[in-house]
């Protein structure tokens, strides 16, 4: 049977003069990678239905480990991105991102939704760039089962965060040791809605600037620590 599920391109690659190769964060199938046929042609009816970001519904078809993209009706294309350079960068690397760290051949709903709701507020202006990557990195990182252990820190204090140890700690006097972040009160409770809050509460807070640029540098550096990989289009946004 078909595989259908509405999803989001990450990622679009010509092969040869005609086709695409689509990495699609679906539904129903968490990552997906598919052929789509004929997709560079002009007119063809997968054209803007493959194009990065763009949200819509698919049909796969699939042959051994093979996906191939039978059908895609587009529901929204985020043109909002490419209003401002930084916005687009910053898309393309959470989408590198949720590509390293999402399941395949498992349902991704979450993450799907956060990704959705992370690319809407990024074409609004209506939440600060560096707000939304902190909580899509963390959310991203949290759902694949890396969250910081938060057993040891006490909501309301400064927090140091642990990232290569993956622990949330008291913040002790003097400087922070090595691959530790240390983070305000503000920031460390920022963190902790981050991981703990249902979906639909994750943006739901505020903070000041200078909190905000702490939490991004360590949530930044707690993902780097703890996925271990490298995503070259995150040097394109800084």
């Amino acid at each position: 049977m078909p595989l259908q599920s509405d999803g989001l391109v990450l990622a679009a690659k010509g092969v040869g003069e005609k086709d695409r190769l689509v990495t699609v964060l679906s539904r129903e199938q968490g990552i997906v990678y598919a052929y789509a046929n004929g997709a560079q042609k002009p007119g063809n009816r997968l054209q803007s239905a493959t194009q990065p970001f763009c949200y819509g519904q698919y049909e796969f078809a699939r042959r051994k480990d093979t996906y191939t993209l039978t059908e895609a009706q587009p529901r929204e294309l985020f043109f909002g991105l490419a209003a401002e350079p930084a916005r687009l960068a910053l898309a393309a690397y959470l989408a590198q991102l949720a590509e390293a760290v999402c399941p395949r051949d498992e349902p991704a709903p979450e993450q799907l939704r956060l990704l959705l709701n992370t690319l809407h507020y990024l074409c609004t202006g209506r939440r600060a760039q560096g707000m939304l990557k902190a909580v899509a990195e963390l959310r991203l990182i949290t759902l694949a089962g890396l969250m910081p252990d938060l057993e040891s820190y006490e909501p309301g204090q400064p927090a140091l965060l642990d990232c290569a140890g993956g622990r949330l700690l008291p913040c002790p006097a003097g400087a922070a040791p090595p691959a530790c972040r240390a983070l305000p009160p503000a920031a460390a409770a920022a963190l902790l809605h981050i991981c703990t809050q249902p979906l639909e509460r994750v943006f739901a807070f505020s903070i000041p600037e200078e909190p905000l640029q702490r939490l991004a540098e360590a949530a930044q550096e707690y993902v780097r620590r703890q996925w271990g990989g490298r995503l070259p289009v995150l040097q394109v946004f800084k």
